[in-house]
């Protein structure tokens, strides 16, 4: 009996100090000059060093229409599991914030997660046996929602579900000011008429999206694209009815297949 007492007494002390080590971690994001994609690739490892997951995705609404969904895969996984996952995240958003976000401007990308994908055929199991999410809000404003998943069923019990939802809450203030830092930053790289990433962005970019192919052994592509005759567009119609036409070809990024990739005015 007495036994039993010990043990229960030293768990709930091992309980209380991780969630004071947690506690402590976001106070440290909160305190410190991360950018956006740092904060959230902290928070994320955060949450990879306290439980265990198959799939960890932060969804962050950019603005109204549109959001981005950082993902860290732990175990392999195939391009159709990282798919389902973030049908299954805009989902789950719309489910509990009665906001409907269309999937197709949802931007997907990888944070520095440990594992890579995998083919199709190298597929074992369902990566989404178990899914719990919870909304990331800051006083009456909501900035996105956390997600994690998991192949084995009843993966995130009540200890589980406690800590995702200590980092929920107390990590929400850190990622509404880097998202902020995030949206001035943008000011200064993207073109005000059109939004595409500037030349300056192009430069830094391409380094790191070469690294990360790299890192992941994944093919890396760069397209080229002109437009016909733009010149004779701004020459016969004037500069508006040119940008209109730039304007256009920038919405057409959000309704094709390369709409998570980055587009550069160069």
């Amino acid at each position: 009996y007495d036994r039993d007492i010990f043990k229960k007494t030293n768990n709930l002390l091992d309980r209380e100090l991780n969630e004071s080590e947690i506690s402590s971690q976001i106070n440290k994001i909160l305190n410190s000059d991360l950018d956006y994609k740092q904060t959230i690739n902290a928070v994320i490892e955060l949450i990879e060093s306290s439980m265990d997951y198959h799939f960890c995705g932060l969804l962050i609404l950019d603005s109204v229409q549109e959001a981005e969904l950082m993902v860290s895969i732990k175990y392999p996984a195939t391009e159709y599991d990282l798919a389902a996952f973030k049908s299954r995240v805009v989902d789950a958003y719309y489910k509990l914030s009665d906001y409907n976000v269309m999937l197709e401007r949802v931007s997907l990308n990888r944070t520095d997660g440990p594992a890579i994908l995998t083919p199709e055929e190298e597929k074992k199991n369902d990566v989404l046996s178990s899914f719990y999410t919870l909304p990331l809000n800051i006083k009456d404003k909501n900035l996105g929602l956390l997600a994690v998943s998991h192949s084995r069923e009843n993966a995130f019990g009540p200890e589980e579900k406690k800590i995702i939802s200590l980092i929920a809450d107390s990590s929400s203030g850190a990622i509404n000011n880097a998202a902020l830092h995030k949206k001035i930053k943008n000011l200064s790289i993207t073109d005000g008429l059109t939004g595409l990433y500037c030349y300056r962005f192009f430069q830094e970019e391409l380094s790191q999206e070469l690294m990360r192919a790299q890192r992941y052994q994944e093919p890396f592509a760069l397209i080229i694209i002109d437009i016909d005759e733009f010149k004779n567009v701004n020459d016969s119609h004037g500069h508006l009815v040119g940008d209109k036409v730039l304007k256009e070809i920038r919405s057409e990024e959000h309704t094709s297949e390369l709409q998570s990739h980055s587009f550069i005015s160069y």
